[in-house]
């Protein structure tokens, strides 16, 4: 049951199939946010039913519709709207969807309230929200980007691994059979030579390791090949770290002032 208009309304079920999407419906959802509200639906529940006419017309529930579909649900609990007119059917169908827009958020609250779901070891991305975006508005507030950051220190083995042992080259190498076998030109082979060399993983426990157990030759070309960052502003110099503006003045700010 459901109370609308002063009247309580019965919600039923109505298999999707018959229901008629309004064809000048002007709200677009995208395929991500048909996944978003699929997945609201297989966490939550469906808690808002579809409103539609006495035609199986939606007049709101689109996007419900369509996350349903993509569920695989047969029917969906639907309410049925006799009381509104032509015009107020076709101004409440705007108006569900702008109104809602037309409010905002308390970022400060919502960071704290998002922080709490955390903890409770939930899936963010259910609330609509991006990490991206988490992350960022949790930044506008704990200022982490401050000169004071936690950074996780590895501590090197005193003992120095092999050289061979600090890298695996086994799909560069394959690569580069595949292109010296290749029927094309030798301008094209070298360029694609280079590229295979992109496919080299790097063990950077082990690199550290040999470099903490280097000479000073060794050192100085480890840090030039950025394979360790000692010094944090020798890295931005030689572009091994690429700060945003936000970041770039924020840096002035704690280190050149």
């Amino acid at each position: 049951m459901a109370y609308l208009n002063g009247e309580i309304k019965e919600i039923k079920s109505v298999p999707i199939s018959e229901l008629i999407p309004y064809v000048n419906n002007a709200r677009k959802h995208s395929e991500k946010q048909i996944q978003q509200i699929a997945s609201s639906i297989k966490e939550f529940g469906f808690n808002n039913p579809i409103l539609i006419d006495s035609e199986n017309g939606i007049i709101a529930g689109h996007g419900r519709m369509e996350g349903a579909r993509l569920l695989g649900l047969e029917s969906v609990p639907c309410i049925e709207v006799k009381h509104l007119t032509e015009a107020q059917k076709k101004a409440f169908i705007i108006a569900d969807n702008q109104i809602a827009l037309n409010s905002t958020w308390d970022d400060e609250i919502l960071k704290n309230e998002l922080e709490e779901i955390g903890k409770l070891d939930f899936n963010l991305d259910l609330t609509g929200f991006s990490l991206k975006e988490i992350d960022k508005l949790s930044g506008e507030f704990t200022n982490k980007y401050t000169k004071k950051v936690e950074i996780p220190q590895y501590k090197p083995l005193a003992e120095k691994p092999n050289v061979e042992e600090m890298y695996d080259a086994e799909k560069t190498i394959n690569l580069l059979n595949a292109i010296n076998s290749s029927p094309i030109s030798e301008e094209e082979k070298k360029f694609l030579q280079f590229a295979a060399y992109r496919h080299v993983e790097f063990n950077f426990e082990k690199i550290a390791d040999y470099y903490a157990n280097s000479n000073e030759t060794i050192k100085k070309l480890f840090e030039s090949s950025a394979l360790v960052i000692i010094d944090f502003e020798n890295a931005i110099a030689n572009n091994f770290i690429d700060l945003n503006d936000k970041l770039k003045k924020q840096y002035i700010e704690d280190y050149e002032n």
